[in-house]
């Protein structure tokens, strides 16, 4: 997301001046994005009123603000670690900061999915089960060559889009002075502008304290009837629509076939998914497909009640478990990978796993002064709010080129 997935598109956000990629600054002199460079063709930008939307690895950041939010804190991110680096060792290049910078923000992006955020989404025992967990101290990832880490076809076109359910209509701004603005999810597809006036800490702010939606098959109508509208228009797509369209167009089983494959649970009526679903669910289901059969496994897996402790139902949790387990040990550069060209030392994934997205969002925004220290779950008596001047530093020293010294 921060990167891109060829050399074509991280050389084009590169500024090939010691380590940095491209930016802009906002009214406050904060950095943001780079501005597109396609603005006739980019689809977002109205270059005649001089509003232009952003470039990052990800094609997607300008679907809407709070998304271009969080990918403008990873290309701080990335700034101030490579100004660090090129701080404690002069000698090195623009070349060298830049990978080592690249190297580490991918590993805390690592250590953020793993530790903070997988083990709420699937729950704790598919969690513990696929090996998971990412220690603080003591353990490494054995990497195994014969483990495929390759997108799973029903993880990438129906698990992993989850999160479509769990979006709110609106979203929160916070001021610095605690006053609270919001805005309408339908009205800002592709409308990033406002992040040129100081938007990025009222929406990180926002996203900390804002509760996400419960997943379920509850969809709000910003994506069902609204999806990428245009300004001016009355309606855009259906997310929904979409969904279950790509899984056909992608060959995705029936959803009964899933349950059969991974939990040798044969179905053959409606009523036989009652303890997987709520009973007003399956009246609908037996009202819209013809056989218990026909059900579309997107439909089917989102209707799931959730695991325990978890947010996605069973069938998903599985999918989402195997994928990441591959992800990580069929990845010979996962972060904590020992004894591979690209290992950090010990000491360096000390530093690594004490890496939160909390401490990111605090390291990357003046503004921004309190945020909680598991940003994935609401302030409460187990996860204080906390100034963001008490938290410990990330220390360079690991990092030292001692031949610097000597040049």
């Amino acid at each position: 997301m921060v990167y891109g997935s060829d050399l074509h598109t991280v050389q084009s956000l590169r500024l090939f001046i010691n380590g940095l990629m491209r930016f802009q600054k906002d009214s406050k002199r904060n950095i943001l994005l780079p501005r597109s460079r396609n603005a006739r063709n980019d689809l977002c930008s109205d270059p005649g009123n001089r509003l232009f939307c952003f470039e990052a690895g990800d094609r997607r950041l300008n679907e809407h603000p709070a998304l271009t939010a969080v990918q403008t804190v990873f290309i701080r991110e990335h700034n101030r670690i490579a100004r660090e680096l090129r701080r404690l060792n002069p000698c090195w290049n623009d070349e060298r900061l830049f990978q080592e910078a690249r190297r580490i923000v991918i590993a805390e992006i690592q250590m953020i999915t793993y530790n903070e955020f997988l083990s709420l989404v699937i729950g704790p025992s598919y969690y513990n089960n696929f090996l998971l967990r990412t220690l603080r101290n003591g353990f490494y990832t054995a990497y195994n060559p014969n483990v495929n880490p390759g997108m799973i076809n029903e993880f990438t076109s129906a698990c992993f889009r989850f999160g479509h359910s769990t979006s709110q209509s609106s979203f929160i701004e916070i001021q610095s002075s605690g006053n609270r603005t919001n805005f309408k999810l339908r009205n800002n597809f592709f409308h990033p502008f406002d992040l040129y006036n100081g938007q990025t800490e009222l929406l990180v702010r926002g996203l900390a304290d804002q509760l996400a939606q419960k997943s379920d098959n509850f969809i709000v109508e910003d994506l069902t009837n609204h999806l990428y509208r245009r300004r001016g228009e009355k309606f855009g797509l259906d997310l929904m629509a979409i969904n279950i369209q790509r899984g056909r167009d992608h060959g995705i089983r029936p959803y009964v076939d899933y349950l059969r494959a991974i939990f040798n649970f044969s179905v053959t009526s409606f009523s036989d998914l009652n303890n997987l679903m709520p009973k007003q669910v399956l009246q609908k289901f037996e009202q819209i497909y013809e056989s218990v059969e026909d059900i579309d496994f997107f439909s089917g897996s989102i209707s799931e009640r959730p695991v325990s402790d978890g947010i996605v139902g069973p069938t998903c949790g599985f999918i989402i478990a195997l994928q990441y387990n591959r992800l990580r040990f069929g990845d010979r550069y996962f972060f904590d990978v020992y004894g591979e060209a690209g290992s950090f030392t010990p000491a360096q994934l000390r530093e690594i796993r004490e890496v939160t997205l909390s401490t990111i969002l605090c390291e990357n925004s003046d503004e921004v002064d309190e945020l909680q220290q598991w940003i994935f779950r609401p302030v409460s008596e187990n996860n204080p709010s906390l100034k963001c001047s008490s938290r410990r530093s990330f220390n360079f020293i690991p990092w030292h080129d001692a031949s610097c010294n000597n040049e």
